[in-house]
């Protein structure tokens, strides 16, 4: 292959200027005027001309076929989490149902990838997984994307192919509504007295009332309850940290210290784990139940929802820091701010300075005005 070229952006009194060399001469190409064009769009348009330069410089039969190039790709991510790597391999069933695996990637091209992504959503490619979902969620997609842009990314890093077929592929994570459900301490308490044993008990206090994962509750020792502090230390003695899994330190308010406690008391436990009782196999039916008992709809992605509804008390309380709130939920706070905090109806109040007689007393005088409209 022939050596490619590199495009860079400079500036040229007021203009943008794209720069590059072929041998020992000094190309350049204005771009557009600095006044019309920011630096992102003058560095994009540069990504473009690089682009189309370098895409009859690939010598044809060069580049690699798809599975070797992710072969090699999955080797530089021998330093991420299993769960990681498992991610990566599912984008490529994915690209291996569309694209055959003995595809030379330099014969895909931004419309093969755009048809790759149309499939995906149409739920065409879902035989790949062996999977009953026939339609994946937009942000699955998108991640898809953003994994299958990474892999060729290595390619064109490495001069392999002339630019990235997957590059301009929404990839981004989109906000999704934050309209979920809202659960109330009292009907958290509720589910609990119906749970069926003390570690289903366990699991909605550690969801509610201190916005644990499903996963982190149900792997939580009492070991990692510090009862002097007052604090839970998630994910204690992890080895290896990841972007969801990293140790912190959760403060237990005082109806779940005590409640804990007093469980913890008992000493009757079979095992060292607090949601000892529980299993991921049965978790849906049982919540089912819980929830048929006390005459409660079930909501999907329920120990979710519960960690939601204490993110947005803890970022409704203006007594604590946002910063303090993300730490201890284990996420950062631009997805606190995006995802989590929902507008509480407790927080309408306060801003207002009404209380129930104040609504009653409104509600009132607004339907007496309505009958003097309706009557006139």
């Amino acid at each position: 292959m022939a050596g490619m070229i590199t495009v860079s952006v400079g500036k040229d009194k007021q203009y943008w200027q794209a720069r590059w060399r072929v041998g020992k001469k000094q190309r350049s190409r204005s771009l557009g005027r600095q006044d019309k064009m920011s630096a992102a769009q003058a560095k994009r348009a540069a990504r473009q001309l690089e682009i189309d330069i370098n895409r009859g410089r690939v010598t044809a039969g060069s580049s690699p076929k798809l599975s070797d190039l992710f072969t090699r790709f999955m080797k530089t991510q021998k330093q991420n989490a299993p769960g990681t790597q498992a991610l990566f391999h599912d984008t490529y069933a994915y690209l291996t149902a569309f694209f055959d695996e003995n595809t030379r990637i330099d014969k895909i091209e931004r419309a093969d990838a755009r048809d790759w992504r149309t499939e995906l959503v149409n739920g065409d490619l879902v035989d790949a997984m062996d999977r009953k979902t026939v339609v994946l969620a937009e942000n699955t997609i998108r991640a898809h994307t953003r994994r299958a842009k990474q892999i060729f990314e290595l390619a064109y890093d490495d001069e392999q192919i002339a630019g990235n077929p997957f590059a301009k592929l929404p990839a981004t994570f989109k906000i999704v509504d934050v309209n979920w459900a809202i659960i109330d301490r009292a009907t958290v308490w509720q589910m609990i007295e119906a749970s069926p044993n003390d570690g289903w008990r366990c699991l909605l206090a550690l969801a509610r009332f201190a916005g644990l994962r499903q996963n982190e509750a149900m792997s939580l020792k009492w070991d990692a309850i510090d009862w002097d502090k007052r604090t839970i230390i998630v994910h204690k003695g992890l080895k290896q940290a990841t972007t969801k899994k990293k140790e912190r330190e959760v403060p237990m308010e005082p109806e779940l210290h005590d409640y804990l406690f007093e469980l913890w008391m008992k000493g009757d436990r079979a095992s060292d784990r607090v949601c000892d009782g529980t299993s991921p196999s049965n978790l849906w039916r049982d919540f089912g139940v819980i929830c048929q008992r006390i005459s409660l709809d079930r909501h999907d992605r329920w120990c979710h929802t519960l960690r939601k509804n204490l993110a947005s008390e803890w970022y409704g309380n203006a007594k604590l820091s946002r910063f303090d709130v993300a730490k201890w939920m284990g996420h950062s706070p631009e997805i606190a701010e995006r995802i989590y905090h929902q507008v509480l109806q407790q927080a309408v109040r306060e801003v207002t300075k009404q209380d129930e007689k104040c609504s009653e007393n409104c509600s009132e005088n607004a339907d007496k005005e309505t009958g003097k409209t309706i009557t006139d």
